[in-house]
């Protein structure tokens, strides 16, 4: 169901923890994280395109580069501008985009290094006690998700769409996944459903 942070069913019993801290092992399964990404991400919105290599405010995309740029961030205008937050309130995508282009960029970085790392063998194929039944290419994901796990009151969501440059949590979740064709193929999501749908956005390869 796109409308839900998709790990909310998970045994509890055994769950991951609401905090995950980076390990920096090789070990997929203890790839955990306080922040979205279990490696060092880079800036991946557009904001470097502004500064010269001194820092200096000198924008030097030549006008190709940001015609193609744009043209790829429209997908992503169009994707987060048609979710809501809890309160059923529009994302403002181009407030969101850098922290959207971030967060999808980041995602992709991340899992290749956890695929060079050695992915679902580095471990020698062991499961996790209790969570047997995922796979750690899923736990990958859902310990993507389960950083973003909040409840927000009213008020705040309200706040926050004004003028939060992040996307409200369950978007950034959903979308990220809906864009990553490594979920897709984690979870056997069918083609064309809404989390494997068939145009994903994609800024950066």
């Amino acid at each position: 169901d796109e409308n839900r942070l998709f790990p909310l069913d998970m045994d509890m019993e055994h769950g991951i923890p609401s905090v995950m801290r980076i390990d920096c092992s090789p070990r997929p399964s203890t790839w955990n994280t306080a922040s979205p990404f279990p490696v060092p991400i880079p800036d991946h919105s557009s904001q470097g395109s502004r500064y010269d290599e001194h820092g200096n405010l000198a924008p030097w995309w030549s006008p190709e580069v940001e015609s193609r740029f744009e043209a790829r961030t429209a997908c992503l205008r169009e994707q987060y501008g048609a979710m809501t937050n809890t309160e059923g309130e529009h994302i403002d995508a181009n407030l969101t985009m850098g922290e959207n282009i971030a967060d999808n960029g980041g995602i992709r970085s991340s899992h290749a290094a956890w695929v060079a790392a050695g992915g679902e063998m580095a471990d020698g194929g062991q499961r996790l006690p209790g969570l047997a039944e995922y796979s750690p290419e899923q736990l990958f994901f859902l310990s993507y998700a389960q950083v973003w796990c909040a409840i927000v009151r009213p008020s705040e969501a309200h706040k926050h769409i004004l003028s939060d440059p992040h996307a409200p949590h369950r978007a950034r979740v959903n979308a990220v996944a809906q864009n990553t064709p490594a979920f897709a193929r984690a979870f056997s999501c069918p083609a064309d459903a809404p989390m494997n749908p068939l145009d994903k956005c994609q800024v950066w390869a």
